[in-house]
């Protein structure tokens, strides 16, 4: 008997933590979203529909200020220099 996880055992592993991780982050009543090194949204919890900040279905690909402040053009804003410095000290120190 083999230990070892086939192709289609481990797709399925990772798709129902996938499931179980969205279901989780659709419950919560806070702002989750999965964001990549550059502020690109690539999944968001549907409390940005709650929110309406936008469908959910419209926010993956989107630059995270974009969307929390779709109005702006403003290259000084408050909200986009905290993003960008907040993310710059995570990459930097860490998470501690």
């Amino acid at each position: 008997m083999s230990s070892e996880i086939n192709t289609q055992e481990l797709f399925q592993l990772i798709q129902r933590a996938k499931h179980e991780w969205e279901t989780t982050a659709d419950s919560l009543s806070e702002l989750i979203c999965m964001i990549d090194e550059n502020l690109v949204i690539q999944r968001a919890n549907r409390t940005i529909n709650e929110w309406d900040l936008a469908p959910i279905t419209a926010v993956s690909g989107k630059y995270f200020h974009e969307v929390l402040h779709p109005d702006c053009g403003d290259d000084a804003c408050y909200l986009r220099q905290f993003l960008n410095t907040a993310w710059h000290e995570l990459q930097t120190n860490g998470f501690a």
